[in-house]
């Protein structure tokens, strides 16, 4: 009875468990498996059925001391699941994550959070739209949640690129792994801003988009940013001097640094002062990159007034430049720049870097937010001059260095080179480190106090100049060199890094090393590491290990656990085949029934019929090859024919669009091209044809009379949209050249012959005289007629032949 008892528990359990499994491990798009539901039934049966006849046993166990610890045990375990639960729940709720890295990099910069939080302040809705692949969805989630997350004004989703042609040519999207990010200024914006035109309101857009094709934190924060910025930032190069400019080729250009100031939302244009008169009021930065010539006066004077208006310059020099008007203006501001040439020694040891004595290599950076965090980076210098700004402060200037080189380091004022050697005037030396790299923070009411100028001063400056400056700041930074920050040098990182780390208005930056995406955990994953802990507690308990030794041991029957065995093979054998092996055959077979195209049947085919704007056309399979009806009756291409009915037999859905409300978002209200098969003894199967998805790779299609949508790929049916000329039997004479055995050639001014074949290689002249032919001419006149195709077809039904000759 026990032992019957205790078979009956294992099958019941047996049951319940490859029923459970069944039902949760079928496919997600499908509904539940049948026999699942019917193993779980039957397992609870068994179950109950198993209770009933063992409930005697069952209340006098209940009274047993192990009984009531196992249900202790089991309360606890209870209990225990049931607070991880609430945890987990509302750790989903109340997200919190401890990052413990250096520098926190798996969590969102100081930055960026500031970003998020101005947009719940100003609220000003982002969207981000994912056009991702099913796979990659989990990934990018996880990434994307953080900013979620972090403010109430960020959503996001995920698009089908195939299955939203409508909103990826909205956004001119076309390939798969693209970010949207879209700010929605909404319809009152639009109006504040364009009051006075009502009819160009409804024209103008209540949204801007910016494109991202990496999850990346600056991505997506500079994304954002660009979107919020209701008009674009301007970066002028300063023109007109021999300046290096950021157009061009050559090592000396600055292209690259350019390519990054349009990737921080900035417009980067060319200026020339003498003709604008001024700097333009809506610069964010003026760029001096080692001019060759003397800049004017009135040109000084425009960059001086720029300064006083809150501006932002930045100033490349290089070795050899003598002091003029500009090196002037920037020791008004504190700056100290001797004529000089900084000589490291120590650099020699980078020779394989590009480092030599005179390139020196600097480490040492200042705690400016231009370099603080370039720690651990080296940079060289091509020939750099000494830059400072440590000389007598002056009111409303605060200077700091940015860069110096190393310790043994030293300036000369003159250098030159012979026979490879490098000379200079030891009276001249003086020793490092040398700065040559140098910022000053202008606070304007101080220093035009210092200066003696301030509101009548302000007065004279033109209201072209005038610029407003919250911070009533202005910044100058200044390098001994351009060549770190040309194209032959930017592209390291760490010179990278330096030239775009400047006084940039508005730029963000997660100051995160780049090239790498932060990440973020998984929900509730700070909770998860307590499960070991409380499992381990519930397992061991106290009592558990004296109780053990306190019973008596059990005799084991082998020949129960064997029985046993036997059971649980046949039953997991039974859920392999069952629920496993035969499930998929049934899915194969279900997915294969509900295929909308499947491929023509090529021998059932007897006619194609493809009907669009241009060159409509339809042939027919007789008995003598297949030939068009319509435009023209011709014979059909053999070479085209195998074309064609290998590609109709090939005809297959890529994906699965399904059923849509809007037919006109694919181009299927109106299709470009229909192609019917007509097949013997079957109904016609009709293809529908709409416009191309946004990868260029597929068009939308559908068989008449469903509606679902699906995709065909462009190859699939490119070869039944050709012209009906490139299809059409194009030879001149349709005979194979080995069948020909006679060739007569009458030319209209005389000299007619023919030829006619004695054997495979062997041909004969029989007119107008009796000799022997060769064989490769004759061959070739068969040949030719063969194989040479007609150019073009003037008419197909000529009524007379007499205009043709």
């Amino acid at each position: 009875m026990e032992n019957r008892n205790l078979y009956l528990f294992i099958a019941s359990a047996a049951l319940l468990l490859i029923g459970i499994s069944g039902w949760a491990g079928h496919d997600q798009f499908s509904e539940p498996p049948r026999w699942a539901f019917a193993i779980i039934a039957l397992g609870i049966v068994c179950f109950v059925y198993t209770v009933w006849i063992s409930r005697r046993e069952l209340q006098g166990g209940i009274r047993l001391r192990s009984t009531r610890t196992g249900i202790q045990v089991a309360l606890m375990i209870v209990v225990v699941t049931s607070i991880l639960v609430i945890v987990e729940l509302v750790s989903v709720k109340y997200f919190k994550r401890w990052d413990v890295t250096p520098g926190n990099f798996y969590s969102l910069s100081a930055k960026t959070i500031n970003l998020l939080k101005k947009l719940d302040r100003e609220k000003k809705r982002i969207e981000i739209i994912a056009f991702t692949r099913k796979l990659e969805e989990p990934a990018v989630t996880e990434i994307l949640e953080q900013y979620s997350r972090a403010s109430k004004q960020i959503s996001f989703k995920f698009l089908s690129l195939d299955a939203s042609p409508r909103t990826a040519k909205k956004h001119d999207v076309d390939a798969y792994g693209t970010l949207v990010v879209i700010h929605h200024f909404g319809k009152e914006q639009t109006e504040k801003q364009n009051k006075s035109n009502s009819a160009e309101q409804e024209k103008k857009p209540t949204f801007r988009s910016e494109k991202i094709f990496n999850l990346s934190e600056n991505a997506i924060a500079n994304a954002i940013l660009k979107t919020i910025q209701s008009e674009q930032k301007r970066v002028y190069y300063l023109t007109g001097h021999g300046e290096r400019l950021f157009t061009g080729q050559g090592r000396e250009a600055m292209k690259a640094l350019a390519i990054g100031m349009r990737d921080d939302n900035y417009q980067v244009d060319e200026l020339l002062l003498l003709r604008k008169k001024g700097v333009p009021q809506n610069t964010s930065m003026l760029i001096i990159a080692a001019p060759q010539k003397e800049l004017e006066e009135a040109e000084v004077k425009y960059i001086d007034d720029y300064i006083k208006s809150g501006g932002k310059l930045l100033v490349f020099l290089e070795p050899g430049m003598k002091p003029g008007r500009l090196t002037a203006l920037l020791e008004r501001y504190g700056f100290e720049i001797p004529e000089s040439f900084v000589v490291d020694p120590e650099s020699v040891r980078y020779e394989l870097a590009g480092g030599n004595i005179i390139t020196p290599f600097a480490v040492d950076y200042g705690l400016h937010e231009i370099t603080r965090q370039l720690k651990g980076f080296a940079t060289v210098f091509p020939t750099v001059r000494k830059v400072s700004a440590k000389g007598m402060p002056k009111a409303g200037l605060h200077s700091e260095e940015l860069v110096k080189t190393g310790a043994g380091s030293f300036t000369v004022e003159e250098i030159s080179i012979q026979n490879g050697q490098l000379h200079f005037d030891p009276k001249t030396k003086k020793d490092g480190p040398v700065p040559i790299g140098a910022a000053v923070t202008v606070t304007l009411d101080l220093y035009k106090l210092a200066q003696g100028q301030g509101a009548a001063d302000d007065a004279k400056t033109p209201a072209s100049q005038k610029k407003t400056n919250e911070k009533n700041e202005a910044k100058i930074v200044v390098f001994g060199d351009a060549d770190f920050a040309s194209d032959a040098f930017i592209g390291a990182v760490q010179y990278r890094e330096l030239a775009r780390r400047r006084e940039r208005p508005d730029h963000h930056s997660s100051e995160k090393p780049h090239g790498r995406t932060s990440r973020v955990g998984r929900r509730g994953g700070a909770v998860r590491p307590l499960v070991h802990c409380l499992g381990h507690a519930v397992v061991h308990h106290p009592h558990r290990s004296r109780r053990l030794r306190q019973e008596k041991a059990t005799a084991v029957n082998p020949k129960k656990n064997l029985i046993l065995l036997l059971v649980l093979i046949i039953l997991g054998s039974a859920y392999y085949v069952y629920g496993v092996k035969w499930a998929s055959e049934e899915r194969a077979a279900e997915e294969r029934k509900v295929k909308l195209l499947k491929g023509i049947d090529e021998k059932a085919l007897i006619r194609i019929d493809v009907t669009r704007e241009e060159e409509p056309y339809q042939i027919i399979r007789t008995e003598k090859g297949w030939r068009f009806v319509k435009p023209v009756d011709a014979a059909v291409d053999s070479d085209e024919v195998e074309k064609l009915l290998e590609a109709a037999t090939k005809l297959r859905e890529r994906r699965r669009i399904g059923n849509v409300k809007d037919r006109t978002e694919f181009g299927m209200d109106k299709p470009r091209m229909k192609i019917t098969f007509g097949l013997k003894d079957k109904d016609d199967v009709s293809l529908e044809i709409g416009d191309r998805t946004p990868t260029r790779e597929f068009r939308y299609a559908s068989v008449a009379k469903n509606p679902e949508i699906f995709t065909l790929q462009l190859s699939d049916i490119a070869n039944f949209d050709k012209t009906v000329f490139s299809i059409r039997d194009r030879s001149i004479v349709p005979v194979m050249p080995e069948s020909a055995n006679k060739v007569i050639v009458e030319p209209q001014d005389g000299g007619e012959y023919t030829v006619v074949r004695k054997s495979k290689d062997e041909w004969a002249l029989v007119k107008p005289i009796q000799d022997r032919a060769d064989a490769i001419d004759s061959e070739g006149i068969v040949s030719t007629l063969r194989w040479d195709k007609v150019q073009r077809f003037v008419d197909e039904a000529p009524k007379n032949l007499a205009p043709y000759g």
